[in-house]
């Protein structure tokens, strides 16, 4: 019995260091073993392709450091233009990483003579500690050396979820690639980080997102606070300068007042132990310049926002404060129509283009039970000398636009949807079931977003796509666990 205990002790031992050490070695030869990696062209992924632009980039560089508001939001080929001797390089990516994420990996790039800016959106989820384990770990797939850069406990958070993400991998390793067609994929960035996919105008229904207006209230964080004068410290250690600056923030989605941004601004240069470039409200345009968020520019937007940034790095550098490129004008929005306009069932919003789903007539709501958004509206056109009809799509659901459908069990969404509002759902506490046609996940409000249906809801999504949702921008991975997936 005893030669037996003294056999098994060492084995026991070499047993808890493997598994101990799992994390190091399992996961790259998952990686050489399994057939592909179903979240390599998510997104998120491209953390990646970051990280190593920005090591590999040589002599000075401008880093820019942040969320999502930077690859929608520059130009790095005209920073690149108008400050010779640098090299652009665009490292922001995704609110639900987190900002300190970010900051560290950015680290691992930055050497004498950088110039790093800091960029976060103005959220509160952007000025805190948040970060996503599990997200990050999905993102990085099979390059752990990217993890190394973390700070010590956010380097354990997401070694606790090593086993999670490798279990996530093998049980998706037949999921369809997010396809390149897609905005919100890897393959959508160019050589500086930037996105390069077409965005032609303001696609959101009334020009901003209701259900994210921008408030300076909940951003006074100290934990952020500290965690942005560590990095701070850290840049200048390598002999690089660290400045602070804004995102673009959609003019119709401002939630502030001027006195407000003036106490905000205040606040920062008394708490960071970074230069501001400027005030938030330098960096607030006109709701024609952004695309489909309140934070994301179109192709219009991103050369204004690049023209701004320049600007005031060159009055920080002393340079002359001009721009060598045009600055579009914002492209003409969509002209709003005040009525409200009835189908018998559905109430709309339109504009000269599309529509919003924004109630329903007080006659039925008692009576539905299952229900299909349609996907247009006709409506008279009265741009038209000739009595003629025209065709809207309907694009988002408002505020309440179901409030208190007491008898409600189901709703179909069709693929044309890119916004959904607040308390949606209010009162709906029938409401078992929401089917959604479409592969490209649409906007949601931060929270709550399905408040108000019934504890058994499912939320059902197509076949393959349970990926995308989880890593979509829009916020949809907090909803995972009511996610069921079937063929359309």
């Amino acid at each position: 019995m005893k030669t037996v205990r003294k056999t098994l002790f060492p084995v026991l031992c070499i047993l808890l260091v493997l598994l101990i050490s799992a994390p190091l070695w399992v996961l790259p030869a998952v990686g050489a073993v399994l057939p592909r990696n179903s979240h390599e062209n998510d997104y998120t992924a491209a953390i990646v392709d970051k990280y190593d632009r920005l090591n590999a980039a040589e002599g000075k560089k401008i880093v820019f450091v942040g969320g999502s508001s930077l690859p929608f939001g520059l130009r790095c080929d005209l920073v690149e233009s108008e400050m010779p001797g640098y090299s652009a390089v665009d490292f922001g990516l995704y609110a639900t990483l987190g900002t300190v994420v970010m900051m560290d990996l950015s680290l691992s790039g930055i050497s004498e003579g950088d110039l790093v800016i800091l960029a976060p959106e103005t959220d509160p989820q952007l000025y805190s500690d948040y970060f996503t384990p599990r997200l990050l770990r999905a993102s990085v797939g099979d390059r752990t050396d990217l993890l190394k850069s973390l700070s010590p406990a956010r380097r354990r958070e997401t070694a606790l979820v090593y086993y999670p993400a490798l279990f996530d991998r093998i049980r998706r390793r037949n999921d369809p690639l997010v396809p390149e067609s897609e905005l919100y994929a890897r393959s959508s960035f160019d050589e500086y980080g930037d996105i390069s996919v077409t965005r032609d105008r303001n696609q959101m229904v009334r020009g901003y997102d209701a259900s994210n207006p921008v408030s300076l209230s909940a951003l006074n964080n100290q934990e952020f606070f500290d965690e942005v004068n560590a990095y701070a410290k850290k840049v200048r250690e390598r002999g690089a300068t660290i400045l602070f600056w804004f995102p673009p923030i959609n003019q119709a989605a401002v939630h502030f007042t001027d006195k407000e941004a003036e106490r905000f601004t205040a606040t920062l240069k008394a708490k960071l132990e970074v230069p501001l470039l400027g005030s938030v409200a330098d960096t607030v345009y006109d709701s024609a310049y952004f695309y489909d968020t309140n934070y994301h520019l179109n192709d219009a937007g991103a050369p204004k926002h690049t023209a701004t940034t320049l600007l005031k790095l060159k009055a920080y550098l002393g340079m002359e404060e001009t721009v060598g490129f045009e600055i579009p004008d914002p492209p003409a929005e969509e002209e709003k129509d005040d009525r409200i306009r009835s189908d018998g069932t559905f109430l709309y919003e339109c504009t000269a283009w599309s529509a919003a789903l924004v109630g329903v007539e007080e006659s039925v709501k008692g009576t539905l039970t299952s229900v299909t958004v349609p996907a247009t509206v006709t409506v008279p056109d009265e741009s038209s000398e000739e009595p003629k009809d025209k065709v809207l799509p309907v694009k988002q659901i408002a505020d309440g636009c179901f409030a208190d459908c007491k008898n409600l069990t189901s709703v179909t969404l069709h693929d044309k949807i890119n916004g959904l509002g607040y308390g949606v759902f209010a009162g709906c506490e029938k409401l078992t079931e929401i089917r959604i046609l479409g592969s490209s996940p649409f906007t949601i409000p931060e929270s709550g977003a399905f408040d108000g249906a019934s504890p058994a809801l499912r939320i059902r999504i197509p076949r393959g796509t349970t990926s995308a949702f989880d890593n979509a921008y829009s916020g949809w991975g907090k909803y995972s666990s009511l996610f069921e997936e079937f063929d359309p």
